[in-house]
């Protein structure tokens, strides 16, 4: 290439000294400043069958340390400041009481309180036999005492035991069977001696 003024060998000689040639960089065509970034919490994902509570969630704020410096913003390149917004998630879980509850059958049941009722009714009749017995005997005792005093009729009874007309009757006529009194008279004159 001899037509060439400048070759390939040879310095460059027509170039003034004021300039000086620069070594030429590639530009980018977004660089981006270099920033010490915090990786972002992970997230948990929540099945959608289990019912969860989340209580209000306040947004923390971005802690900034000293350490990171801005970086220059040119007039031509502005971009949007990122902020990193942690969320604290708390969980609560449902707990589960779980009570023991015996099976009963209720004709078992009703059986059974009928049987304890039947026993009770029965006992406590014994009971008031044994005292309506025990309170007819004290009874036809006192008379016989009486009648051993003097001769007694119904009213004489009555007065004594406060009981009913007929009540008396059924007391002098039992003693007089049984062959404890005697009796002498008839109807309201009757009278009753030991």
């Amino acid at each position: 290439m001899p037509d060439d003024p400048i070759q390939q060998d040879e310095p460059i000689q027509n170039v003034p000294p004021e300039i000086e040639l620069e070594e030429v960089k590639p530009i980018e065509e977004n660089p981006q400043p270099e920033e010490n970034k915090e990786p972002e919490p992970v997230k948990e994902e929540v099945p959608a069958e289990t019912p969860v509570e989340t209580p209000k969630e306040e947004p923390r704020l971005e802690e900034k340390s000293p350490e990171e410096p801005k970086p220059p913003e040119s007039p031509q390149q502005s971009e949007p400041e990122i902020k990193i917004v942690e969320k604290e998630i708390i969980k609560e879980v449902p707990v589960e009481v779980i009570k023991e509850v015996k099976v009963v059958d209720e004709k078992e049941v009703r059986k059974q309180v009928d049987e304890k009722l039947r026993e009770k009714l029965l006992e406590n009749k014994k009971k008031a036999d044994e005292t309506r017995i025990q309170r007819r005997k004290e009874n036809l005792d006192r008379i016989i005492d009486l009648a051993k005093k003097k001769e007694i009729n119904n009213q004489d009874v009555r007065d004594l035991l406060q009981v009913s007309q007929s009540t008396a009757t059924d007391y002098l006529t039992e003693l007089t069977k049984s062959g404890k009194l005697k009796s002498e008279g008839k109807a309201k004159a009757k009278v009753y001696k030991s």
